[in-house]
């Protein structure tokens, strides 16, 4: 079972370094679960033997890591991206609008799924690395003739048999779509299903986050949105 603070990233002694389970290459700098790492690393072995350098380029993410990244997007010191892939104009938009276009591609401080250990970001190392690319994490990096589309296949045809989905598949009106964020689901399906919404409100009420208020005012419709990604929610956009 795993607690609340957990589930908030506010504890990391859930997880088991992936170097322990053997894993190749560069993913020995993550960690994640037992259950989640050992599936993760039995899943990384076949595409090896496929020819494809899976790696994880983002696992585990404390609540204070969430943090930094939404306050670097909040006061514009990191770009925020629009579903084009554009960056936004942050400064042109009510505080309203900016949570809203924040949270299209950045979690909340406390409801990150990859607090759980159980959801990672993945990429070919292997392309990237050869051609020395920068990689965005951006949907066209995973799409035809992008420097990930062999990964984005060879994972459509065989992440579920190591019980790994995309959470971010389809665009229900919250999260945009993730090619490359993968979560293992026996265990972050648990999760969700008994989110503490509550000591997550606790938290930030206690905690000097940036646009604090304009989040508690709409924290119900963060959850139903960008939480459980759910489009049956009704709100000013």
């Amino acid at each position: 079972m795993i607690l609340d603070e957990q589930v908030l990233g506010l504890a990391d002694d859930h997880l088991v370094d992936l170097a322990e389970l053997n894993a190749l290459g560069v993913s020995g700098n993550f960690a994640l679960v037992k259950e989640a790492g050992e599936a993760f690393v039995a899943m990384q072995k076949a595409a090896s033997d496929d020819g494809i350098d899976c790696q994880i380029y983002s696992g585990f993410r404390s609540f204070n890591a969430q943090s930094s990244i939404w306050e670097q997007k909040w006061f514009g010191e990191r770009p925020t991206l629009n579903d084009a892939e554009e960056q936004v104009e942050l400064h042109h938009l009510s505080e309203l609008d900016k949570m809203h276009a924040i949270l299209r591609f950045s979690a909340l401080p406390g409801a990150s799924r990859h607090h759980w250990g159980t959801d990672i970001d993945v990429y070919d190392a292997r392309c990237v690395n050869d051609a020395n690319y920068n990689l965005k994490l951006v949907p066209s990096e995973y799409e035809a003739g992008g420097i990930c589309a062999d990964l984005n296949a060879w994972m459509m045809e065989n992440a579920e048999k190591f019980e790994f989905t995309r959470p971010y598949a389809q665009d229900r009106g919250g999260i945009g779509i993730e090619p490359w964020h993968y979560s293992y689901a026996p265990v972050a399906q648990k999760i969700i299903q008994n989110f503490p919404l509550a000591a997550l409100h606790q938290q930030i009420i206690q905690y000097s986050l940036a646009g604090k208020h304009i989040v508690l005012a709409n924290l119900d419709i963060v959850y139903n949105r960008y939480i459980l990604n759910n489009s049956n929610i009704k709100d000013a956009l």
